[in-house]
C-alpha cells in the first residue's frame, strides 16, 4: 500500500508538468501567406540569372532556374522567360543589360510588359563529405552476470571498426525585386534569410549508410533555399501555429486584458468573440459562425479579412447581442463559436447564454 502511495505521489509533479506542456500547445492551421509588399496589380515579372559569388560555376544558373520554375508553378505572377524578352530586344542589348538592373529596367520599360525584375546572388553553394574511423561495441547477449545483476556495468565483448560518413551541403542566396517603372527596389531579402544546410550521415553505429549522397544533399538544400525565397516574394500556402487562446469569448476589455466570457446573461449588452491570429494571416478571409450547442441552429455569422495590425497580444474582438443570438438560435443555453477558413472549421470555443432574471 505504501509503495502504491509513493508512486502516486511521485507521479503528481510529472502529470502537472505534462498538463502545463499541453496548455502551451497551439494548433496548426492552413493560410495563404502574402508578402508585405504584394498588391494584385503586380502581375508580371521576369527572373534574370543570379550572380554567382561561389566557387561552383553553375550555382547562379541552377538557383535562378529553380526560382523561375518555382514562381511559374506558384502562379502568383506571370513569369516571363529570357526567350520572351529576346523577342522584344535584340540579343546584344539583352546581354549588355542583363547584369545591370538599372539598364535592364530602362530596356524593359520601352519594350516589355514586365512590371518587375527579380535578381539575386548565390552566396553559398557547396557540398562536403567527411570520413571518420570509429568503433562499434558488440555485447554478448548471453552475459549471465549482466542479466542476473544489472547494477554491474555491461561490458562489450569486442569492437567492430567502421567508417562513419557525414555528407553535408549548404546553399544560400539573396534576392531583390526591382520595379521596372522607376528601377527602385520593391523588396530585398536580408543576408542569411534563405540559408539552408542539409546533412546525412551513417546511422545505427555503422550498420546503415547515409540516406543522401553529397550531391543529393546539395539538391535538397537548393530546393529548400528556393522555397524560402518563394515565401519572400510570392503568395504561398503554409501552416502556421495559433495559440490555444486564438478563439475565445469575453465580456469586456479592461486594462488591455479580456475579462469574463463563459456565461452571458440574456440581458447583457454584448458577447465578444475574440480572435488572435499571427501576422502571417494578414489578408486571409475568415468567417465566424455562432450556433446553438445542442440543436446546431445558426444564430449569427460574420465575414472578415484579417489585418496585420490586429496581430497583437490583444487580438480583435467581434461583438454580438446575446438577445439576438438567443432569438435566432432557439433560446438560452449552450452555444459554440466557430472560426472558418474557407469551408473548414479551424477553431471553436463554447459559451453559455443564461436566461434573464
Amino acid at each position: 500500500m505504501s509503495r502504491v502511495r509513493r508512486l502516486t505521489e511521485s507521479s503528481v509533479p510529472f502529470l502537472f508538468v505534462c498538463l502545463l506542456a499541453l496548455a502551451g500547445c497551439g494548433k496548426k492551421i492552413w493560410i495563404s501567406q502574402y508578402p508585405s509588399f504584394y498588391t494584385p496589380d503586380l502581375k508580371t515579372i521576369v527572373v534574370v540569372p543570379f550572380r554567382n559569388a561561389t566557387n561552383d560555376p553553375v550555382a547562379g544558373r541552377v538557383i535562378s532556374e529553380k526560382v523561375a520554375a518555382a514562381l511559374t508553378a506558384n502562379a502568383t505572377y506571370e513569369v516571363l522567360t529570357r526567350g520572351d524578352l529576346s523577342v522584344l530586344a535584340d540579343e546584344a542589348k539583352w546581354r549588355a543589360a542583363a547584369g545591370d538592373t538599372g539598364a535592364l529596367s530602362r530596356l524593359l520599360r520601352k519594350r516589355s510588359r514586365a512590371q518587375a525584375i527579380l535578381t539575386g546572388t548565390v552566396t553559398q553553394y557547396a557540398s562536403t563529405q567527411e570520413r571518420q574511423w570509429k568503433k562499434r561495441p558488440v555485447y554478448d547477449e548471453h552475459d549471465r552476470k549482466y542479466r542476473r545483476d544489472r547494477k554491474h556495468e555491461r561490458r562489450p565483448s569486442y569492437y567492430v571498426g567502421y567508417t562513419h560518413i557525414r555528407n553535408e551541403a549548404t546553399v544560400d542566396a539573396t534576392a531583390r525585386l526591382i520595379r521596372v517603372s522607376d528601377g527602385k527596389a520593391i523588396h530585398a531579402t536580408p543576408p542569411g534569410a534563405a540559408k539552408v544546410k542539409v546533412a546525412s550521415e551513417t546511422r545505427n553505429d555503422g550498420e546503415l549508410s547515409p540516406e543522401r549522397h553529397p550531391y543529393e544533399c546539395l539538391a535538397s538544400a537548393g530546393d529548400q533555399c528556393v522555397a524560402k525565397l518563394l515565401e519572400e516574394f510570392a503568395v504561398v500556402r503554409k501552416q502556421v501555429t495559433v495559440g490555444r487562446d486564438a478563439l475565445r469569448t469575453a465580456a469586456e476589455l479592461r486594462d488591455g486584458k479580456w475579462e469574463g466570457g463563459e456565461k452571458f446573461p440574456l440581458t447583457d449588452g454584448k458577447v465578444l468573440v475574440v480572435v488572435k491570429l499571427p501576422p502571417e494571416c494578414d489578408r486571409n478571409h475568415f468567417r465566424l459562425v455562432i450556433a446553438h450547442g445542442q440543436t446546431g441552429q445558426q444564430a449569427a455569422s460574420r465575414n472578415f479579412t484579417w489585418l496585420r495590425s490586429w496581430s497583437s497580444e490583444t487580438g480583435k474582438g467581434f461583438g454580438f447581442d446575446p438577445r439576438q443570438l438567443a432569438r435566432k438560435g432557439g433560446g438560452p443555453g449552450p452555444y459554440v463559436a466557430k472560426l472558418y477558413s474557407g469551408n473548414e472549421s479551424v477553431l471553436e470555443t463554447q459559451f453559455e447564454i443564461q436566461p434573464g432574471q
